[in-house]
């Protein structure tokens, strides 16, 4: 088995006449606010879809199903494996793209597929914090995948973000499926979210050191019960593009020789190597045979990151408030909100308040650019101690309200900047924004 690591979750793992490529993502996501590191040519990455038997699609993000690409691939010969969501969203997308086949896998069942047999891990928490949430985030997957040539078992972890308890029960499910826990695994370590670099009002250099030493303790837990002979990094790896690359400075993502440092001591029989870039790991019949080699391909630079366009900058408002037709559907949006929150998490003590501006922009010291608010919108005006104003453009709120585009990716792609009163974290709040469209 060889297991290439292009970029974020973007792998290829390939046995015999068999490549399974798992989330094959090109150039940008989250609305054009993530861009993908390493760059990729996207003549490269249509060879490597090309030679895929397989491929697997984690979730419904963009840095995962990069539309893009396989809108221009020949997928006439590709059989597509997600896992069997309640909500059939991702495989109606998938469908769209016009596939040979997409096979629907059910949560913790050992499925064939040529060479190897897969299990996929469906996730159980919105996120590794020990906030209680209200919603059952049934969104991402990790992927088990056994090798029946060489015996040999890899984890990919993708983005999922399991509890150490989830790990335990995993590696207690690989045993009893494959006869042993994985040899090879990655590991998703930071905060691939809008916290902190997009926050005001605090100091967000004390916050992403917290949350890296707090995601870099957990990472040492984990990979002490999974003791993979071998560990990449993977998953949650970007850089913030266009109007947003001055805050790439606050994401809150260790570099990859921190994180090799930490498993020396977390797991000494571990060999964690950095990937990144095609790099490699190769399993032999003869344990324990296994050998890395680290990734070369370029980072992109400033500027190209800098001049990457937004989704809904194509169009440019001037300063004249009939300009904006952020109040199209806003009725409606408010009242689906309403509804439907008060249905799914009826005891949500916050308030929200919406600030819009025209041709949003922020400083190179990650402040507010714009002098004037044009326009205010109260989604939650209740009397509340608790507040979250969301600054952001009128395109993209307008846009979002309308179906067109999708807050969740708008918010973790870190297209508002947000303050928080007081800073508590709450999944719910952030999440119950996308009931707010029409």
């Amino acid at each position: 088995m060889k297991i290439t690591h292009y970029a974020n979750s973007f792998i290829e793992i390939a046995e015999g006449d068999t490549k399974l490529l798992c989330d094959p993502w090109i150039s940008t996501a989250n609305h054009g606010a993530w861009h993908v590191v390493p760059d990729i040519a996207e003549s490269v990455a249509l060879q490597i879809v090309a030679r895929a038997t397989h491929i697997y699609i984690s979730h419904l993000h963009s840095d995962h199903l990069c539309t893009k690409l396989l809108k221009k691939s020949d997928l006439s010969n590709k059989i597509f494996i997600i896992s069997k969501f309640p909500t059939p969203t991702l495989k109606h997308e998938i469908d769209a793209l016009s596939p040979f086949s997409i096979l629907q896998v059910e949560p913790w069942v050992k499925q064939q597929i040529g060479a190897f047999d897969v299990a996929v891990i469906p996730q159980v928490a919105s996120s590794t914090s020990p906030a209680e949430t209200s919603i059952n985030y049934d969104l991402d997957t990790s992927l088990l995948v056994y090798s029946k040539r060489d015996k040999t078992v890899f984890f990919n972890k993708v983005d999922n973000p399991l509890p150490l308890a989830s790990i335990n029960q995993v590696m207690e499910f690989s045993l009893d499926t494959f006869g042993r826990k994985p040899d090879i695994a990655t590991f998703n370590v930071g905060a691939a979210s809008e916290y902190p670099q997009c926050f005001l009002g605090i100091d967000r250099d004390a916050e992403r050191n917290r949350i890296i030493e707090q995601s870099l303790t957990s990472f040492e837990k984990e990979i002490a019960v999974i003791a993979p002979k071998f560990a990449f990094p993977a998953g949650g790896l970007y850089s913030l593009a266009g109007g947003r690359t001055v805050l790439n400075k606050w994401l809150a993502i260790p570099e990859a020789n921190v994180l090799i440092e930490r498993a020396k001591t977390a797991s000494p029989g571990t060999t964690t190597v950095d990937l990144l870039g095609a790099g490699s790991i190769s399993t032999q019949l003869t344990e324990p045979c296994i050998t890395a080699t680290e990734g070369t391909w370029d980072f992109p630079e400033f500027n190209v990151l800098r001049d990457s366009i937004f989704d809904y900058e194509v169009t440019t408002l001037d300063n004249d408030a009939d300009q904006c037709s952020y109040e199209e559907n806003l009725t409606i949006a408010l009242e689906t909100y309403l509804r439907m929150s008060n249905q799914f998490i009826p005891n949500l003590d916050w308030s929200i308040k919406f600030n819009l501006y025209h041709n949003f922009a922020i400083t190179d010291s990650g402040e507010i650019l714009n002098s004037k608010i044009d326009h205010i919108v109260y989604l939650r005006d209740d009397v509340s101690e608790n507040l979250l104003t969301l600054h952001i453009d009128c395109r993209a709120f307008t846009d979002a309200i309308n179906r067109k585009l999708s807050w969740n990716q708008l918010i973790s792609g870190s297209h508002a900047m947000i303050e928080r009163q007081p800073n508590v974290f709450n999944p719910d709040v952030l999440f119950s924004l996308n009931f707010f469209r029409v």
